[in-house]
Order: structure tokens, then C-alpha cells, then sequence
């Protein structure tokens, strides 16, 4: 598997976000995001999306069903402050177990009987 990049930016409110993708079958995306949740906690979401081309240029329409894609909580943590730094070190923790997180995301999908 190659490399997996870490998009880091500020959101509309100021705070840091991290994501990446990886792309599993078809369509299917699994997006890993880190971002500070309104009770202060730093917390690591990982979700399966499909994604299909708009017809303009570098715009994508992305669709999630929720109860019926997978959605899971990977990490979560309290640090003291939410810098850059301190969201990508736990994107990279996230992105250390993927190959554990795509594991549970096609046991997810397989228990529906839906192949990812």
C-alpha cells in the first residue's frame, strides 16, 4: 500500500482538522478525520463514503447513509491544547492501524452481506 497523505487545515470555525483517504472498492472511500469536538475532545472518525465525479472539474459528490455505512470511532483524546501538531500526531496513530480499520469495516459490510 502506498503512503497514505494527511491533509491538514483550519475548518470554518478556526479549529484544526485532519483527513486522508483510501480508496477501497468501486466507489468506496474510507475517509479518516481527526477534529476537536465541541466538549473539547480531540477525536478520530473513520467512515466509508461513496464517491462519484459531478461532471465539473475537481468537484466530487460525496454520499453517506447514515446506519447503513460504516462509521466508527478510532481514537479519542483530551490534550491540554489543539494545535496542528497535536491533530496530525493523532491522524498518524489512526493511520498506523488502518489495515485494522478496513478490517473492521468489511466485517461491518460482510455482516449486512454487502461486499466492500
Amino acid at each position: 500500500m502506498t503512503a497514505i497523505q494527511i491533509t491538514t487545515k483550519k475548518d470554518y470555525y478556526g479549529k484544526w482538522v485532519a483527513k486522508s483517504r483510501v480508496p477501497l472498492q468501486g466507489a468506496q472511500v474510507l475517509v479518516i478525520s481527526t477534529a476537536k469536538t465541541e466538549r473539547g475532545y480531540l477525536q478520530t472518525l473513520a467512515s466509508v463514503v461513496e464517491v462519484q465525479p459531478s461532471g465539473t472539474p475537481g468537484v466530487e459528490i460525496t454520499s453517506f447513509t447514515m446506519f447503513q455505512d460504516y462509521n466508527a470511532r478510532v481514537e479519542i483524546s483530551k490534550p491540554r491544547v489543539c494545535t496542528e501538531k497535536v491533530v496530525r500526531a493523532q491522524q498518524e496513530l489512526a493511520i498506523a492501524r488502518i489495515d485494522e480499520i478496513i478490517a473492521a469495516a468489511k466485517a461491518f459490510y460482510a455482516a449486512k452481506e454487502v461486499a466492500t
